[in-house]
């Protein structure tokens, strides 16, 4: 018997956030004596249901955790009857930006709003945005935020030089249309052209669906002088934000809780610049620096080098939002979540059990 199944489009290590979410819980849980596992279903087809019917009968899980959306599955509307291919666990699903779909998307979606157990959001906006598709969800849903993805790791010996960090700038995550990536290039260019002194390296994943996009992006940052990090493990990836001291995120509809790249900026203790919205929780004001153009954000840097109390509060909102949205605490909010359906994912529970 596997205690805890995922059920994700794309494995840990292929690009995909709700891939590499996978593999940071499913350790997690490892380290807590859960067993894990899990099931790709890659291009998901009507067709998929008997191969995942058997592979889930082989694990015989005491819960079904379906991560979606998944950067292989596409639209396919198959997704809302999974739980259809095997009645021996509960199903429960972490619906992610399911607010930024097309309308004609979003109403093919409505079957898995009834099919499902239970229901994570990231954010208090997407549970709102989904309960008007669905008013049930409410009763049976949880709002859990992202957590990092990419783990820090030690550097020892190799730890950069706090002046040569102090001058670097990153922008990280898949390169893709409305990610904001274009102001980031613009914040080279006018850095580069009043003389800053500044480094920029954009480190991201290049997914083939969006190759005409990156193909421009990445002539642009190059014209623009930036460092160009591509397709990094997750290490490497560790290894580039650690030798930045500032990120520039400027996400286009705010800066919230259900970002995955986030929580690992701030893990890795980039002094964040981003936009605000409504979606914007207190929390993550407290954590970032408002910055609403490339202009803003370049002033902000400059203020931030030369004010080592404007640093030091900024280091210590970092570490309080580090404390309270670390992989443990979240995991925690899983496992009571998992609880719900299954008394056994009580928090201790099972290390007390193995002891």
């Amino acid at each position: 018997m596997t205690h805890i199944v995922s059920i994700v489009g794309d494995p840990p290590g292929a690009g995909c956030g709700m891939g590499d979410f996978v593999g940071v819980l499913n350790a997690e849980l490892a380290s807590r004596g859960f067993t894990t596992g899990m099931v790709l279903i890659p291009g998901l087809h009507l067709g998929d249901f008997a191969r995942i019917r058997r592979e889930l009968t082989r694990l015989a899980p005491s819960i079904i955790h379906f991560q979606f959306p998944s950067q292989s599955l596409g639209k396919s509307p198959a997704v809302g009857f999974l739980p259809l291919s095997y009645r021996k666990a509960p199903w429960l699903v972490t619906l992610c930006e399911l607010a930024v779909f097309h309308p004609l998307r979003q109403a093919s979606l409505v079957p898995l709003c009834y099919t499902f157990d239970g229901y994570v959001f990231t954010s208090q906006q997407e549970l709102d945005h989904a309960a008007r598709l669905s008013p049930r969800l409410k009763a049976s849903s949880a709002v859990i935020p992202a957590v990092s993805n990419v783990p820090v790791r030690p550097l020892g010996e190799t730890a950069p030089d706090p002046g040569q960090r102090d001058r670097r700038v990153v922008y990280f995550g898949q390169i893709v249309p409305r990610r904001g990536i274009e102001e980031f290039l613009e914040l080279a260019r006018l850095a580069s052209e009043r003389r800053e002194g500044l480094q920029f390296v954009l480190a991201g994943a290049t997914p083939d669906w969006a190759k005409p996009y990156w193909a421009q992006i990445l002539n642009e940052a190059r014209f623009a002088g930036c460092e160009i990090k591509l397709n990094l493990s997750m290490p490497e990836l560790s290894d580039v934000l650690q030798s930045a001291a500032f990120g520039y995120f400027p996400y286009p509809d705010g800066a919230s809780l259900k970002r995955g790249t986030l929580p690992a900026a701030l893990e890795h203790r980039l002094v964040l610049l981003t936009r605000w919205s409504a979606k914007t929780e207190p929390d993550v004001r407290a954590a970032t620096v408002e910055a609403a153009s490339p202009g803003a954000a370049l002033a902000a840097i400059e203020r931030l080098r030369v004010d080592a109390h404007m640093r030091s509060e900024r280091e210590a909102s970092i570490d309080r939002f580090n404390r309270k949205y670390s992989l443990a605490a979240i995991t925690d909010r899983y496992l009571e979540f998992y609880a719900r359906f299954w008394p056994a994912a009580r928090p201790g529970h099972i290390e007390s059990a193995a002891a």
